[in-house]
């Protein structure tokens, strides 16, 4: 991992970047539809500036809608 500067601190142990979860499709089903037969789920870590936060959020939704792909909202990670 030292090729992508991903140890940790101990030298042995990876960062997690590289770890692979499975995504849990099914409930994602309801936002399916004839023209859109595959959902998306994208992962993003925002500033904790507010101001930056709120630029960011917005530059997402227009390249979304630039690329005709539906946005349907945020979700807090408690």
């Amino acid at each position: 991992m030292k090729y992508r500067r991903a140890c940790g601190g101990d030298g042995e142990s990876g960062d997690g970047a590289g770890i692979m979860t499975q995504i849990p499709w099914k409930p994602f089903d309801k936002y399916c539809s004839e023209t859109c037969p595959q959902s998306g789920v994208g992962m993003i870590f925002l500033p904790r500036d507010p101001k930056h936060r709120t630029a960011i959020k917005e530059m997402i939704k227009n390249v979304c809608k630039h690329n005709e792909l539906g946005f349907l909202g945020w979700r807090e990670v408690p």
